[in-house]
């Protein structure tokens, strides 16, 4: 679909000429990001979500990884406001995703219209979205794709934990810490199936992950390209996999992981006032611009923490977080394109997704608006009123 010139003009403009802070209403951003989602959905044929909105190109083909991850968001946005198109919305993606997996079991990597290729992380991003649909509606499609999707995840797995194989085509390091999440869709399948082979791989890849910690906090191998500093991003999914695992298995040192990586990130906030999109092992921004994905996934790992730890600061540095970023979010243009979106990076031409609104933002925005507006998390089980409901095919 063609960029919608007034949108990238607007856009710029705004990117330049930024407006005076303004008080924010978070669950209004919450139901923007929602609208600008479906807005990403709607503009696919086939039912997955848009990976993004590129401000020359237009609309990107749908995104397996990011679709996936996407589900649980909808089916407890939906749970949350006790309304039904979420839910249709959401069992539409899963089905979806049903379709278009490899026959391996594995998740393709890239959007509809890139290169296609076997990919370990963007296969457990899926198994988050299988199991939702799978609690939401008890089709047994789903818990065969899961099934498949971890049997391949478990085979290709190398002897220490960690994956090495079937990276992704759009990557090119040689092991990756970040596929700590994916082991904790993994984990989750587990669970939900009741295989402790499952389990057991996640905890085998967690513990490998551990071994990349360095005594500040921070994690090696944590890029998508060997020698490269981590983004904001990478390090969110870290811990947003060692926080989710550790919790689910009750395994506490992987808790302990996370926080002392979360650590200095919250005093870098709490002194400087924001976050930057890359830190070295001595925690030294390597970029002067913004990664929005990131501080939206600390911003929401620092809320679960806060519920399990009753540390305050956790949840007010969240809250810092969330509020600077609803200042980015446009709810005066009334175009589908942009109305709700997160941007890769501030400013928009940053080295994270530039000139992009990234269904992944707008998506983790949610989960930590979620959490933070309704105490909701989208990686638990949905509520059993809300679970295995008779359900309309079609929006």
């Amino acid at each position: 679909m063609i960029a919608n010139t007034r949108v990238a003009l607007r856009a710029c403009r705004q990117a330049v000429w930024r407006s005076k802070p303004r008080t924010v209403q978070l669950g209004r951003h919450l139901d923007a990001a929602y609208q600008w989602l479906c807005a990403a959905q709607d503009a696919t044929p086939d039912g997955g979500v848009s990976g993004c909105y590129n401000l020359v190109r237009g609309w990107a083909g749908s995104y397996a990884e990011t679709t996936g991850y996407i589900i649980p968001t909808f089916l407890h946005y939906g749970a949350s406001k006790n309304i039904l198109e979420p839910r249709v919305r959401a069992i539409r993606m899963a089905d979806w995703e049903c379709e278009v997996q490899l026959s391996t079991g594995a998740v393709r990597s890239g959007m509809l219209g890139t290169k296609c290729g076997p990919a370990v992380f963007n296969s457990g991003q899926v198994l988050f979205g299988w199991i939702a649909a799978h609690q939401a509606v008890k089709d047994p499609r789903y818990a065969a794709a899961a099934a498949s999707a971890c049997r391949w995840l478990v085979s290709v797995q190398d002897s220490d934990g960690a994956w090495r194989k079937n990276l992704s085509v759009l990557t090119t390091s040689s092991v990756q810490t970040y596929n700590v999440r994916a082991a904790w869709g993994l984990a989750m399948a587990g669970v939900e199936f009741d295989e402790p082979a499952w389990k057991g791989a996640a905890i085998h890849n967690c513990d490998w992950a551990l071994s990349q910690q360095r005594q500040s906090g921070w994690f090696a191998c944590n890029a998508f390209a060997d020698g490269e500093t981590p983004l904001l991003h990478t390090i969110g999914y870290v811990v947003e996999g060692l926080v989710g695992v550790g919790e689910l298995l009750g395994v506490e040192r992987y808790t302990r992981a996370a926080m002392s990586c979360l650590a200095p990130l919250v005093e870098l906030q709490q002194s400087r006032g924001k976050l930057f999109g890359r830190y070295d092992e001595n925690w030294r921004a390597t970029v002067s611009w913004r990664c929005l994905t990131g501080e939206a996934q600390i911003a929401l790992v620092l809320l679960r923490l806060a519920r399990v730890t009753g540390e305050k600061t956790y949840s007010e540095v969240a809250q810092s977080l969330l509020k600077r970023l609803a200042q980015l979010q446009d709810l005066s243009d009334r175009h589908p394109e942009s109305y709700g979106a997160i941007a890769g990076s501030q400013p928009l031409w940053g080295g994270y997704g530039p000139f992009n609104y990234l269904n992944w933002a707008a998506k983790f925005f949610m989960d930590a608006l979620l959490l933070h507006e309704s105490n909701v998390d989208v990686q638990r089980s949905l509520p059993a009123e809300h679970a295995s409901s008779a359900l309309p095919t079609a929006v």
